[in-house]
């Protein structure tokens, strides 16, 4: 049986949160972990949006660094 895993990539991020004395959002961000900013977001709504981006960035990234091989 193949992995369910097989096809897929797992990215992993810190969401850090500061929330106000009422404990609601003040800002968040995502950060990659080695402590990078990947980005700052001010209402909960913004975040699948900055994942999203993330997301499809790295995508880009790994084409870059690890070309298709031409055989």
């Amino acid at each position: 049986m193949q992995s369910l895993l097989a096809d897929k990539r797992l990215l992993i991020c810190v969401l850090r949160l500061t929330l106000n004395e009422n404990g609601i959002l003040a800002y968040g961000e995502v950060v990659r972990l080695d402590g990078s900013r990947v980005g700052l977001f001010h209402e909960w709504r913004a975040l699948p949006q900055l994942l999203e981006s993330w997301s499809a960035r790295q995508d880009e990234e790994d084409r870059w660094n690890n070309p298709p091989d031409p055989s």
